[in-house]
């Protein structure tokens, strides 16, 4: 079964892989400190071959060797070392003391042709011991004649043996220390490495339990982006849920007027013109509030929405709606911009301020969009202008006043803004109203395309 712990996964993993690491980086380690001790024993041997040319003598063509040799265990009885001296026909010349009960034979000992300067380092087995040999082969100027001679020495393997035993236990008895060690700091590592999610699971906690409304601790850059995302959805959440509140709070407001009104007519036997003019207010003011509840919220993933072919497709279709106004519609927009949002909350922005434009502009309706840099990230800048009689500067901030109540709009105007000044600012936007160059109104919309991150720690 797979642990549910990322903790226990990465132990469980490293509990896997660790031994097999260290095992094989043990074997290696042992492979390479035998060798280590097969080119320490080769050169010693050479030291004791160069001993014994240096010990020898030749009288009248016979070879002997003093009785006290520069290495004491060649004098000593089956000492573990052992020195040869043998002639081209590999017969032996002389043995030193050691070698005197080793049953030699001298085809095991060295099977490779004498040639003068030849050195040669192997393994054989005497008297059922393993042992290594050095041979070297040297020519030798006699008084009468020159002499092909093989010098060998025989060490027994039983020494390297148990240092290499005594290595291999050592070896063994830190890697597996170093194993316990290295899992005790890859606990402790994790522990402080996930602290910042068991941080992440306390905060949300705290969320959750209504104690706080945003994630606010210093978290990693890692779990930056992700705290940043949450807290995008809980603000959506946060807002989505005080618009339900505000709607009804409106709703219940707006609809006392016409109620009060029906209920007078009812008492007083008024005219139906004046109920259906009140049922057609009321409505008129569920349609607004319902689309004020159920606008979309700034979506957590933002999707690209090309504006050059959406401005065009519905300043089309509003020039064939008022065509007896014969209004020239004019664009001005860089290529490739794109607003940072749901498509439909960009049709019901553009649908209603250009049609509001078309509505009360004379001849003339202008849609001006680019995008600004500016220090605290990219804006997308959306300006509709008109030629009609513009916007009086008294009501340029009331008509936009958040939550401004639906009763209080005349049929044809109010409504749509409403519904504008909602979408904008669930995007973070603003909008402004200003005199235009045109001469009417020019609705400026500000959105932010990308905030400017923190930087790096």
């Amino acid at each position: 079964m797979i642990p549910r712990s990322l903790s226990a996964r990465l132990l469980a993993a490293s509990a896997v892989l660790l031994p097999g690491f260290l095992s094989l980086s043990g074997y290696m380690l042992d492979i390479a400190f035998q060798r280590s001790l097969r080119a320490a024993e080769a050169e010693r041997l050479k030291s004791h071959i160069y001993l014994l040319l240096g010990a020898a003598e030749l009288e009248n063509d016979q070879f002997w060797f003093p009785e006290e040799l520069p290495e004491p265990r060649f004098t000593q009885l089956s000492s573990g070392l052992y020195g040869l001296v043998r002639n081209s026909s590999n017969d032996i010349l002389w043995r030193s003391p050691s070698a005197q009960l080793l049953a030699l034979n001298p085809k095991q000992i060295s099977k490779n042709p004498q040639q003068t300067g030849q050195e040669n380092f192997y393994e054989l087995i005497v008297n059922r011991e393993n042992m290594f040999a050095y041979d070297y082969d040297v020519l030798w100027e006699g008084e009468h004649k020159s002499h092909p001679l093989r010098f060998s020495v025989l060490h027994s393997q039983i020494p390297m043996r148990a240092e290499l035993q005594s290595y291999r236990a050592q070896l063994w008895r830190w890697l597996g220390t170093l194993a316990v060690l290295l899992l005790i700091t890859q606990t402790l590592i994790m522990r402080w490495g996930l602290r910042p999610l068991r941080q992440l699971a306390t905060d949300l906690a705290e969320v959750e339990s209504g104690r706080k409304q945003q994630l606010q601790g210093d978290y990693p850059d890692e779990i930056q982006s992700v705290t940043d995302n949450l807290n995008q959805v809980l603000s959506n959440e946060q807002a989505q849920r005080e618009r339900y509140r505000n709607t009804l709070a409106d709703l219940a407001h707006s609809l006392k007027t016409p109620l009060a009104v029906i209920r007078g007519s009812l008492d007083t036997h008024l005219d139906t013109h004046t109920l259906a003019e009140q049922v057609s207010r009321m409505d008129q003011i569920v349609s607004h509030q319902l689309q004020r509840a159920t606008l979309t919220p700034q979506p957590l993933l933002r999707q690209e929405v090309k504006l050059k072919p959406l401005v065009t497709r519905l300043g089309s279709a509003l020039e064939k709606v008022y065509r007896d106004k014969k209004v020239t519609f004019d664009t001005e927009m860089e290529s490739g911009v794109a607003f940072p949002g749901d498509e439909r909350d960009l049709m019901e922005v553009l649908g209603n301020l250009l049609e509001n434009a078309f509505k009360y502009g004379n001849r003339r309706v202008r849609c001006n969009v680019r995008n600004n840099s500016t220090e605290g990230g990219k804006t997308l800048a959306i300006n509709i202008e008109d030629d009609g009689p513009g916007v009086a500067t008294a009501k340029q901030k009331t008509i936009l006043e958040r939550g401004a109540r639906a009763d209080t709009a005349q049929p044809g105007q109010g409504i749509g803004l409403a519904v504008v000044v909602d979408i904008v600012s669930s995007y973070g936007g603003s909008i402004d109203i200003s005199r235009s160059e045109l001469g009417g109104a020019n609705f400026r919309i500000t959105l932010p395309v990308s905030v400017r991150r923190r930087q790096t720690r």
